[in-house]
């Protein structure tokens, strides 16, 4: 993995050589990004990954612990500031979102779509949840060695569906920039910012459990009192990795923690907006499955009204290479269901 610590190498230098400002970054890791020399296969690229995580003494602090972007995600540089991460897409990130970050992302393997949004905020709940004017998005194809620059906050609101199994990227980020923020976007206007879950909340979330599965009367009281220390945004996060599974709680404290959430929020209107989404995306077609790019594809555009549209017809095409028949398009789609 020589090869990644030379391209951190060389970014933090010019970085330094260009004064640090945080505003240059983005610049500065797209033409790294750009320039840099990658030849491998993607068995190549497992092994020695592989190989480098098994020799490496201590690996760098890992930015992403669990398989919540990229699975899994490898922090293989980090120096405080700025990370170098792969990314291995196995399964399907088909979330709006703006960024927490600045800097730069290149495609190493496989082929993506890449839906690009211009959000309009129209109206602030609060500090964390805004409400935004949807609008339709301009599609594009990314191919191994495409980079993107990556803006932060909504210089950069973009959706990417990975089409191959795995998709790899390579992205340069800065980290521990506080007065930045990543929103999360649903397709009714609603948007709330994306927070991570820290290890003290995840510890107490695991310790109301065990109140709750004792029976202990401090359960209740513990419980509110958490959900009342958190603002919305984190509340919502929070519900979202609880009922993903990605903290393995027992059902019933799913339950509860999902119950807190909708007796705090359950009559204000950015809630039904976040209920209707989320009921919503429940009905979307299950495509992560599909056996080819192409069949992937399809899925997505079904579940977002472009499938039957000139712009879905050509990148279905693009993707299959070649041109398809109205036949050809049933049968796609009829394979979905």
């Amino acid at each position: 993995m020589r090869m990644f610590l030379d391209l951190a190498h060389r970014i933090e230098k010019e970085w330094q050589d260009a004064g640090g400002a945080r505003e240059v970054f983005p610049k500065i890791a797209t033409q790294a990004l750009q320039s840099f020399v990658y030849g491998l296969s993607t068995p190549e690229l497992e092994a020695g990954l592989a190989q480098w995580m098994l020799e490496t003494e201590s690996l760098p602090e890992q930015i992403n612990v669990h398989n919540t972007f990229g699975q899994p995600p490898v922090t293989v540089f980090n120096n405080g500031r700025f990370v170098v991460d792969l990314y291995f897409w196995t399964g399907f990130d088909t979330s709006s979102h703006s960024h927490g970050f600045r800097g730069a992302f290149r495609v190493l393997h496989g082929r993506s779509l890449e839906e690009l949004f211009d959000i309009q905020p129209r109206a602030q709940i609060a500090p964390d949840v805004l409400l935004c004017a949807p609008s339709p998005p301009a599609m594009n194809l990314l191919y191994a060695g495409d980079v993107r620059t990556i803006g932060p906050g909504r210089e950069l609101s973009h959706r990417v569906v990975h089409l191959d199994n795995p998709t790899v990227t390579l992205c340069v980020k800065t980290i521990n920039e506080p007065a930045l923020f990543q929103w999360h976007y649903f397709s009714n206007g609603l948007a709330i910012q994306k927070r991570n879950i820290s290890p003290g909340l995840i510890k107490k979330v695991y310790y109301y459990q065990y109140l709750s599965q004792q029976g202990s009367p401090a359960a209740a009281p513990f419980l509110k009192t958490l959900m009342d220390g958190l603002d919305i945004s984190l509340q919502m996060n929070l519900c979202e990795d609880v009922a993903g599974g990605v903290l393995e709680l027992e059902e019933e404290t799913v339950q509860e923690f999902l119950n807190a959430a909708y007796a705090r929020h359950g009559d204000e209107e950015w809630f039904e907006l976040y209920e209707a989404a989320t009921q919503e995306q429940a009905q979307e077609l299950d495509f992560s499955a599909a056996p080819t790019a192409v069949q992937r594809l399809a899925g997505h555009l079904v579940n977002t009204g472009q499938f039957s549209s000139a712009a879905g017809l050509a990148l279905l095409e693009k993707i299959a290479g070649h041109a398809l028949d109205q036949g050809q398009l049933r049968a796609l789609r009829d394979a979905l269901y």
